[in-house]
This record gives C-alpha cells, structure tokens and sequence, in this order.
C-alpha cells in the first residue's frame, strides 16, 4: 500500500542519498501546494510528500512548523487513485525513502515527536520497512525489517517514542521507508489529525543486535501454525482485529472472533502478525499453507 502511494504521487520531493540522515526531518523547510486545480489542499516539501497533509506553524513540538495529517473526504485523489483509495475518505499520510546499502539494519531507530485528535475510535501510526528493492519498481520489494507504533487517542499531548526493528527475513538492505497515517485501515473517521515533528533516524552499526527475534512472549499462542484456513490466538486478552504483513509490506487486516480468525483466500507463505496486547506491539511468524 505505501510503496503504491509513493508510486502515485507525483514525487516532486527529491528520495534522500543515503547517509541515515533523512531530509528535512524536522520539517522546517516550505511546504509547497500541489497543482490545486488536481489536488487542492495536498502539499509536499523537500524530502517528503504524500496525500492529506499540511503545514502548521501553530501547533509545533520545535521549530517554527510541524506537518499535519489530517483525515478528510477528497473526491480528488479518490477519482485519480480509485484503486488505492476505494472510498472518497482519506487518510493524511506522508512519506520519505531513502536509497542504499543498510549497513546493521537491526540497529536502525527512528525517534519521533507526534501529537493526535482522535474522532470516534480512530488511532493513528508510524512505522519504518527495511526493504530490499531486487529489481526495477516496488512490486517485487521484499520486506525484511520492520518496526512501527500504533498512536492511541490518549496522545493528546506532544509524546516521543523510538521505533526499533523486528527482523522479517533475509534480503540485502538497500531502502528504509519512513510512512506516518492519520488513521488505521480498521477505522477512519472525518477530522482524526496527526500531528508529527523532529523525526531522528540513527543506526548504532559499531554495535550489533543480530540475536533480535520476534516477541517471545510465552503465554501468546497462534494454532494450529502453520494455518490451513482457521486459527486461534491463545492470549488473556479479547483481540478483535489483526494485522498480518506479508513479504513485500502489504497490511492485510484480519477481523477476529473470540481470538479466532480465517485466512481463506490468502496466498500461501510466510506472514508476520501484528497486534496490541496490553499496551504493547505484537510480531509473532504464521506459514499460511
């Protein structure tokens, strides 16, 4: 879904050179409307772009500005994407890649200041893949590390929080893409705003966390694994959704039953699951037969 989003915008915002710097990461820098008789009210500025976002030099965490991501309705992008926006209601996204060799991809971090206004049940997130491109265009991108925070109504207030990496699979390490949502695909209500500011990206290469794995917590349990159709996550706590990763990044939402989920119609191979469970951000590996 991002990389298609970064294929469909017009990328006027140059991709950043690889130094584990990202451009304009506290986003100081113009904001530029794009052509408004297209796209009215959508912005880019150097190093990032996206849909449904915005400067603001009001509510700012440093600095003289802030973006804004805001869910809104834009038949615009709707009529111009309808694949990639089924409905007319978008969430504020914005984005950055930055090419090249990935030296210690398990020790990437990305610190973020980020403020919400929730509507209804909406939360917000951020996440960071590591990806190997392969060849020519995203659809053969595979994912191969991961990490991302799931933003709750309660974050009223400027909050900072560091994303760190969840290994997904082998690949050379060449693109991190940077991605921040307004709303969930779960829920997306007119008005949710996200607010985000100084972004740190940092990769500690002279250290090493080869032995990172996915949360080994002992009392979470996924059967049968390798999944033929149904599941059953064995946990204390009631899930109502999930979300599973395949290999080239794309978010499937999964809507679960008393902890029971169906994965009929998916394509064979290996997924990582995600979910909350008491505050805290899940990855547990499914073999889809």
């Amino acid at each position: 879904m991002k990389k298609i989003i970064l294929a469909a915008t017009v990328i006027i915002a140059s991709k950043s050179s690889f130094s584990q710097t990202l451009l304009n990461s506290n986003f100081e820098e113009n904001m530029y409307e794009y052509n408004s008789s297209q796209f009215p009210g959508n912005y880019f500025t150097l190093g990032w772009d996206g849909f449904e976002n915005s400067p603001d030099n009001q509510v700012v965490h440093g600095g003289n500005q802030s973006v804004k991501l805001e869910t809104k309705t834009d038949m615009a992008v709707h009529t111009a994407y309808p694949t990639i926006f089924p409905n007319s209601i978008i969430a504020g996204n914005i984005h950055q890649e930055i090419i090249g060799s990935v030296t210690h991809p398990e020790n990437v971090e990305l610190s973020v200041w980020y403020k919400y206004t929730s509507i209804g049940s909406d939360s917000a997130y951020i996440d960071v893949s590591i990806l190997d491109t392969l060849n020519t265009g995203y659809q053969d991108d595979k994912l191969i590390f991961y990490g991302s925070v799931l933003i709750p109504p309660t974050a009223t207030n400027w909050t900072n929080t560091v994303i760190s990496m969840t290994p997904i699979q082998p690949g050379n390490a060449n693109s991190i893409f940077i991605y921040a949502q307004s709303s969930t695909e779960f829920s997306q209500n007119i008005g949710s705003t996200l607010w985000i500011d100084d972004f740190t990206l940092t990769n500690n290469s002279n250290s090493s966390n080869a032995s990172l794995t996915e949360n080994s917590n002992s009392f979470i349990q996924i059967f049968p694994n390798p999944i033929e159709n149904y599941f059953k996550i064995n946990s204390e706590e009631i899930l109502s959704s999930i979300t599973l990763i395949s290999s080239d990044g794309k978010k499937i939402s999964i809507p679960l039953t008393n902890n029971e989920g169906n994965l009929d119609g998916l394509s064979s191979g290996i997924y990582h699951l995600e979910f909350m469970l008491n505050g805290k951000l899940i990855f547990k590996k499914i073999i889809k037969k």
